[in-house]
């Protein structure tokens, strides 16, 4: 049997390949990675201690992308309500090699030593640490993962993430410690609110400065984009208005 556990570099996702395993201990299961490269350092930490001390393969891929770069390939500033970074550097870059076998930009191995069969995707269980804070996510990823059969540990079987890292003698995630309530994207989510930025700005502050910094110049290139290219580009479906339609108050 297969079992795929699509892993995050957070305690949720630790929780749910210590699960697999106990359950199905001479079956082949991998941890899989699709890498934003816009991760904390200790991110990674946490995830090659997971494959060498859980004794599980790690597989990573990624589209060679990260979320800036997304934005300027598209032209388009995410923020709260718009952004598919996710959707596009994880979910595209799984569904491609699970679904339609095409290899993605970046792909390495480790510990693959304990990978038991080389077809580790034929009729392979995925799993999902999604929790009961998340339960309205189910029926959608589910859905968009068929014909794979997809399974919820943390939901079904009442997990308590924290165990796993005593478990193991894993050391907390940094991000974790400065009071993040997840341990991706460096903590700078483009769809994150207020009170998160707030708090990036607090703990990061070199990391707040910086996403400053790279959004300041995204703006400017989107806009002189969409100036240049106003009534050319069918694509471009919110040109920049003529001067004299602008309202006084935002000139």
């Amino acid at each position: 049997m297969n079992h795929i556990i699509f892993s995050s570099g957070g305690t949720a996702s630790l929780s749910v390949a210590d699960w697999v395993k106990e359950q199905n201990p001479n079956d082949n299961i991998v941890m899989y990675f699709t890498d934003t490269l816009w991760e904390h350092p200790d991110c990674y930490r946490v995830l090659r201690e997971g494959s060498d001390k859980l004794q599980l393969p790690l597989l990573t891929h990624s589209m060679g992308l990260n979320p800036i770069q997304l934005m300027f390939e598209k032209k388009m500033v995410y923020n709260s309500m718009i952004g598919d970074c996710s959707k596009i550097l994880k979910m595209r870059v799984g569904m491609d090699f699970l679904k339609r076998g095409k290899l993605p930009a970046v792909g390495y191995w480790r510990n693959e030593q304990f990978l038991k069969e080389a077809d580790f995707i034929t009729d392979a269980t995925l799993y999902f640490g999604i929790g009961f804070d998340e339960m309205h996510r189910e029926t959608a990823i589910s859905k968009n993962w068929a014909p794979f059969k997809v399974v919820f540990p943390l939901i079904e079987n009442n997990i308590w993430k924290e165990e796993v890292l005593a478990k193991y003698e894993i050391k907390k995630p940094e991000l974790y410690k400065l009071g993040f309530s997840h341990n991706n994207c460096h903590g700078r989510c483009v769809k994150a609110g207020q009170g998160h930025y707030k708090l990036l700005k607090e703990q990061l502050p070199d990391v707040f400065e910086k996403i400053m910094e790279q959004e300041f110049h995204l703006k400017m290139y989107v806009s002189a984009y969409r100036y240049i290219t106003k009534g050319n580009d069918p694509k471009d479906k919110t040109p920049i208005p003529d001067e004299d339609k602008i309202p006084l108050h935002v000139q």
